[in-house]
């Protein structure tokens, strides 16, 4: 096997574990039946919507790592990509459409960030630039000088807020428990 094709093959398998860590966080402890009524549209493109989430976040991934001098603080997959699919989900239960992609780059870089933040704190303005450079919808919430976007299931909330491990514990819901598509949310409102 040539070294094209091994890395081929390694670049698939990179994106195939990241769609699976994103879809069980979209799916985890939720009724994938109820989601798809709520995205209303085919499952294919559902699917490919997520798969083009994945591959940004494969890449990103592995740029992160290329920045860091100390290594990864925790299980990436598991505390960012399957936070973003949790994220998704919220996202779509609470507004029925799929986020926009300032909305879900925002929320992975703010995930990202959160993920390495428990690590080395030498590390935080490189994975500051890799943000920036790989996910055009980020702005460091301190740094923002022009309001961002959050999903708005986050924003509707508190406006202020933006997604955390404690804010998920509290907005995952229970199994086969979706909230009516008809009830009325707050309209999304950019974070300060």
């Amino acid at each position: 096997m040539n070294t094209h094709t091994q890395s081929l093959q390694t670049d698939l398998r990179e994106v195939a574990i990241h769609a699976s860590s994103l879809w069980d966080g979209f799916v985890f402890r939720r009724d994938s039946d109820d989601l798809f009524q709520l995205w209303g549209m085919g499952g294919i493109e559902l699917h490919t919507h997520m798969a083009e989430l994945a591959m940004v976040d494969a890449q990103l991934c592995n740029a992160l790592y290329a920045a860091t001098e100390s290594g990864f603080p925790g299980v990436y997959t598991y505390e960012v990509t399957e936070e973003l699919g949790n994220a998704v989900a919220l996202h779509l239960i609470s507004t029925e459409s799929f986020p926009t992609d300032p909305e879900w780059q925002h929320t992975l870089g703010e995930l990202a960030y959160d993920f390495f933040a428990q690590g080395a704190v030498e590390d935080l303005p490189a994975i500051g630039t890799v943000l920036h450079q790989c996910l055009p919808g980020w702005r460091m919430e301190a740094e923002a000088i022009i309001p961002t976007v959050t999903l708005s299931v986050i924003s509707t909330i508190t406006p202020s807020i933006t997604l955390d491990r404690s804010l998920n514990s509290q907005l995952n819901p229970s199994p086969n428990s979706l909230p009516s598509p008809t009830a009325p949310h707050q309209p999304f409102r950019p974070s300060a």
